[in-house]
């Protein structure tokens, strides 16, 4: 059975004027592309190579959340496309363009998480800016930071403050982390 965006008749024309509209430099429509090929490849197929040049082509025109997709595809993907240099560099894009998940992504990645040497002093920074963001995800990683005194000095207060703003929000992390 072919699973691949094109196999409906439909889904064909659609994908059709989509490319006709990316081709002519439509940063929506090669976003659009980008995650359409995103969702439907396998890592190193042909779909994984179209989702990396729609959401670069997309990037570079300032679309923000393809710099943010494009800096995920680059930190996680287990092809030789992964790339930690360029997945910082577009998600701190994207994070300075306001995206409200690129700081703790990108924290990730400085934090060593995806397999770069580690910075924690910046990991800490831009968990910071996801933190005024309101997004629990950072709240929990910034206490995690504390806890262990990674980037920062260690403070169990501030640690403990930041995994209580996450857990409110819900985060189950951060709800185990205070138990």
């Amino acid at each position: 059975m072919n699973h691949s965006i094109t196999s409906h008749p439909c889904d064909k024309l659609s994908l059709a004027q989509l490319t006709e509209l990316a081709q002519s430099g439509n940063s929506e429509a090669q976003y659009i592309l980008g995650r359409l090929y995103n969702d439907e490849r396998i890592d190193g197929s042909e779909e994984d190579k179209l989702s990396f040049y729609w959401l670069q082509k997309a990037a570079e025109q300032g679309h923000c959340e393809a710099q943010y997709w494009l800096g995920l595809r680059y930190s996680d993907t287990p092809t030789s496309m992964k790339d930690n240099a360029k997945a910082s560099y577009w998600l701190e894009k994207a994070a300075r363009q306001g995206h409200k998940l690129a700081p703790n992504d990108l924290g990730w990645v400085l934090e060593g998480e995806t397999g770069s040497e580690p910075d924690y002093t910046q990991a800490v920074f831009w968990y910071r800016v996801g933190t005024e963001r309101g997004y629990s995800y950072a709240q929990n990683n910034l206490g995690k930071m504390y806890e262990g005194g990674d980037g920062v000095e260690k403070n169990h207060q501030l640690a403990f403050y930041w995994y209580k703003q996450a857990a409110l929000q819900g985060d189950a992390t951060a709800q185990d982390n205070l138990a």
